[in-house]
C-alpha cells in the first residue's frame, strides 16, 4: 500500500477469527452486511467471496488467528487476510501462476481442467484463482517471517456512480 492510500484509506471491518471452519461463513456474511449498504451486490458479493476463500486459506494452512481487515482505498476496496503460515512459498507459486496466465478467465479455465483431469484441486489454486476471475480482484502477498498478509483488491466507481 503506497503512502498515499494509507493516508486516504477507511477501515470498513476488522475482525480477528479462530481457524475454525465454521468462522469462514461468518466472515463472509459480515463483510457482505459491511460491504452492500456502500457499494450495491456485485462488489460486496465479489469482496466477501474474496474474504471467505482466503480466511479457508487461512484455516487450511496457517496456525493461529485469522485477522481480516476491509478497507475502502481511493478508487478500490481491499480485503486483507493476515495468519501465520509455513506455507508462504506455495502461495507465492501460485499467485505467481495466475499472474502469468493470459488472462483470469484463462487461469480460472485451466484450474477447472485440473481438477476435472485429476479430480483434486491443487493447494489453494481454485479458491484464490475464483477472487481473481470471480471476483474482479488482483491478488498481492506481503511475508514477514513467518507471517502472511493477503490482500485482494477490486476496483471501485466513485460513489453515487453505478
Amino acid at each position: 500500500m503506497s503512502d498515499a492510500e494509507r493516508d486516504t484509506d477507511v477501515l470498513l471491518l476488522l475482525m480477528a477469527v479462530a481457524p475454525q471452519w465454521e468462522e469462514v461463513e461468518r466472515v463472509r456474511t459480515t463483510a457482505l452486511a459491511t460491504l452492500s449498504p456502500a457499494y450495491g451486490a456485485e462488489i460486496a458479493d465479489a469482496l466477501s467471496m474474496a474474504a471467505a476463500e482466503l480466511v479457508e486459506n487461512g484455516v487450511k494452512y496457517g496456525a493461529g488467528d485469522v485477522i481480516v481487515a476491509v478497507r475502502e482505498l481511493p478508487g478500490a476496496v481491499e480485503v486483507s487476510v493476515t495468519n501465520d503460515t509455513a506455507s508462504a512459498d506455495v502461495l507465492l507459486e501460485k499467485i505467481g501462476w495466475i499472474r502469468g496466465c493470459a488472462s483470469p478467465e484463462d487461469a480460472y479455465r485451466q484450474a477447472l481442467e485440473g481438477v476435472v483431469l485429476a479430480g483434486v484441486v491443487q493447494s489453494g489454486g481454485l479458491g484464490l484463482v475464483r477472487i481473481v476471475y470471480e471476483g474482479g480482484c488482483e491478488l498481492s502477498v506481503d511475508q514477514q517471517g513467518g507471517r502472511v498478509t493477503v490482500r485482494a483488491r477490486r476496483p471501485t466507481p466513485p460513489r453515487g456512480v453505478s
